[in-house]
């Protein structure tokens, strides 16, 4: 999300400027009496899960003890909890006192110039920018001393309050659209219980046979090598368990294709055809939408029997899925055996019971669709007023029915930011961090560097152009010390040695950057 110029009233301030930012810790797994306490203990998967802005209860909880002996911190309520590794910039509000893992960067409000609710909407709108400012290589995290230094659009707090009530409503349209979509998936196992009783015990006493008599039951298969160009990236789709997991019942692959050649050595599966997937999420069933190959982490049921229709047999097997996934085989990755699918038993109610349960499914499916296309729709409205309500478009004629209200609001809060080191920055113009002009507005500060950061910010000042490998400057200064190299030739003795040994790259780096300490 980018801004050109903000409405006047409004400023950019600093986030270290008008929130406390803290981090979170885990107590040491070994100690079970650190764990099963009152007090709650967030993990981003808390959040991932959570269908709400606010949060007030987790799977874990950690005790007193546990607290004292960790770097988890006992955060007041209404925080703002921030995923910072991974998954960056996801958000919620505690509403009661808890501490969090590691995995988070929790922003505590000043309530005198900023709304938490106003901050918690903000940052996933900045996702992108903040997945830019992450450091590391395998695992991305934004640190608290560079979230610290981004600046947000600061309205008064007024605004801030209509901007998050508004976001609010708009928010719970869509939570609820998303329940609802959810429910109407919930309705066929619902359905299929209804109808056919449950297909473990079988206490409507149906016929059954086994899988083997009513298919032919296939294993997918890949070409390879994998990615070789005479079988990959042709014109037939190749289904992956991926598309599974993502659709659900009915999938239409996305991810991968084959050519024609590579199709002769995978299995072919047309569409309304049952699949499964055997390896991963062992048990998960789907009616494929469209002709496809198959991956070897699924099978397929060829020339199913005319005893059963494809909806019941989904159903019947979506049904049998915790039972299926109970017998998967293998310590790190659990998988089905074509032999143990052979032998499954399946039931065979009347086949004009089976039609019905068909065609109530296919109104359940058109309903669905409708949700999800709807739902669809509100995410892009709601992505729409996001950019909206953080540029000042979405509340221009709220300011003009409120201007000497907003008047008032502004010399307050522009008190308090005095206050807070001076953190107002009342530029209308939102412009990019600049390492040369941050660096020349502090120059009482570059006698306080130390000799390492003097190499760095002459070796950056030379090249500007050029992409270093963060560790491998710190390795290389080492080096420095333990080879003897005086301090006066640090910058010759590394210049020299990255042009031989070509140290300088452009794929996985970050730009170094001085970093005065905070």
């Amino acid at each position: 999300m980018s801004y050109t110029t903000l409405p006047k009233g409004w400023v950019w301030a600093r986030l270290g400027d008008i929130t406390e930012i803290v981090g979170g810790g885990t107590p040491s797994r070994d100690n079970p009496s650190y764990f099963g306490g009152s007090i709650p203990w967030a993990t981003p998967t808390d959040i991932t899960r959570l269908n709400d802005l606010w949060i007030n209860e987790t799977a874990e909880s950690i005790t007193e003890k546990g607290l004292r002996n960790s770097s988890a911190v006992l955060l007041p309520a209404g925080t703002v909890l921030m995923t910072s590794r991974a998954s960056i910039g996801l958000t919620a509000i505690n509403s009661c006192k808890m501490c969090t893992n590691q995995g988070f960067a929790s922003l505590i409000c000043n309530e005198q110039v900023i709304v938490n609710a106003y901050l918690a909407y903000w940052l996933p709108a900045l996702k992108e920018k903040l997945i830019q400012l992450a450091g590391g290589t395998t695992f991305k995290e934004i640190s608290k001393s560079t979230l610290a230094r981004v600046e947000i659009p600061l309205p008064p707090l007024s605004e801030q309050y209509r901007i998050t009530v508004i976001l609010r409503e708009a928010d719970e349209i869509c939570r609820l659209r998303r329940q609802a979509s959810e429910k109407a998936q919930q309705i066929f196992a619902a359905l299929f219980y209804e109808m056919f009783g449950d297909p473990i015990e079988n206490d409507r006493k149906w016929k059954t046979t086994k899988i083997h008599a009513i298919c032919d039951l296939v294993r997918g298969s890949s070409p390879r090598p994998q990615g070789d160009p005479r079988y990959f990236g042709g014109p037939i789709p190749r289904l992956m368990v991926a598309d599974i997991t993502r659709d659900g019942s009915y999938v239409t692959p996305r991810i991968d294709s084959l050519t024609e050649e590579g199709a002769k050595a995978s299995r072919l599966m047309n569409a309304g055809a049952v699949v499964m997937v055997v390896s991963g999420s062992p048990g998960l069933p789907a009616i494929l939408t469209v002709d496809a190959c198959i991956h070897d982490g699924i099978v397929g049921f060829r020339n199913l029997s005319k005893l059963l229709t494809p909806e019941f047999f989904l159903g019947f097997l979506l049904a049998m899925k915790e039972k299926n996934t109970v017998q998967a085989v293998g310590a790190t990755f659990h998988n089905l055996t074509t032999d143990q699918i052979s032998n499954w038993s399946v039931l065979l109610p009347p086949i004009e019971l089976q039609e019905r349960y068909t065609a109530l499914i296919s109104e359940i499916r058109d309903i669905c669709k409708q949700n999800t296309d709807t739902y669809k729709s509100l995410e892009t409205l709601y992505q729409s007023l996001l950019a909206q309500a953080f540029s000042g478009e979405l509340t221009a004629a709220w300011r003009e029915i409120h201007t000497e209200e907003l008047v008032q609001a502004v010399q307050e809060r522009d008190k308090q930011l005095e206050r807070l080191h001076g953190a107002i920055k009342p530029v209308a113009v939102a412009q990019p961090i600049q390492i040369e002009s941050q660096i020349d507005n502090r120059k009482e500060l570059i006698t306080e560097l130390s000799n390492i950061q003097n190499v760095l910010l002459k070796l950056i000042n030379k090249k500007r152009e050029t992409y270093f490998i963060a560790t491998k400057l710190q390795d290389d200064i080492q080096t420095c010390f333990e080879q003897g190299v005086k301090q006066s030739g640090w910058f010759d003795h590394l210049e020299q040695d990255w042009q031989r040994t070509g140290r300088r790259t452009e794929e996985g780096v970050h730009q170094a950057n001085v970093a005065v300490s905070d």
